[in-house]
């Protein structure tokens, strides 16, 4: 039996139990994968007006620490599952540790880690982002990018709940279709 982990990268203030991140990491524990979830300073999760650039600095601290002792050659397959903020932090630490079988889940990513997408990234986007300017154009030929039919960076719709479930459901059923 193959050894499979996935890391999750919270974002800024959308901790790990939240749907973008729970119903995806219930689906891949499910799937075999150990689970190693993230979850940066608090104090940095309260602070809104902490600039982004120290946001990340925390959190690639807190992440290089929390993971100094994995040894990632023993797994057959690794994903690191983010959003916005973590999907910064998960695609720098990918580059700096140079992790074989790599894949990424992005999550409403920001513009400062699209260099580090690779060709088997699936990344799950809003159409209109407040941290991305142009999401389509910027992401959409990465061949598995999905922009959704949502105008928010949270992928939540707050005037429409239903709106929201259906969003959910759409990116678990790209989530599952992407893994079989």
């Amino acid at each position: 039996m193959s050894q499979k982990l996935c890391v999750v990268f919270p974002g800024r203030r959308y901790s790990c139990d939240r749907s973008l991140l729970y119903y995806p990491s219930c689906y891949l524990q499910r799937r075999g994968f150990e689970m190693i979830y993230l979850h940066y300073d608090a104090d940095r999760e309260t602070k809104d007006m902490i600039p982004l650039s120290e946001n990340f600095a925390a959190a690639y601290k807190e992440t290089e620490k929390v993971l100094a002792d994995i040894d990632f050659a023993k797994y057959d397959e690794i994903i690191f599952l983010s959003k916005s903020l973590g999907t910064v932090v998960a695609s720098q630490y990918g580059a700096d540790h140079h992790i074989d079988h790599l894949t990424h889940i992005y999550f409403t990513p920001v513009d400062r880690m699209l260099p580090f997408i690779k060709e088997n990234d699936l990344i799950f986007a809003a159409r209109t982002d407040s941290y991305m300017e142009n999401t389509t154009a910027k992401l959409s030929h990465f061949p598995h990018a999905h922009i959704l039919d949502i105008d928010s960076h949270s992928m939540e719709d707050r005037e429409d709940e239903l709106h929201s479930l259906k969003i959910m459901e759409e990116v678990m059923k790209i989530l599952q279709e992407f893994y079989k």
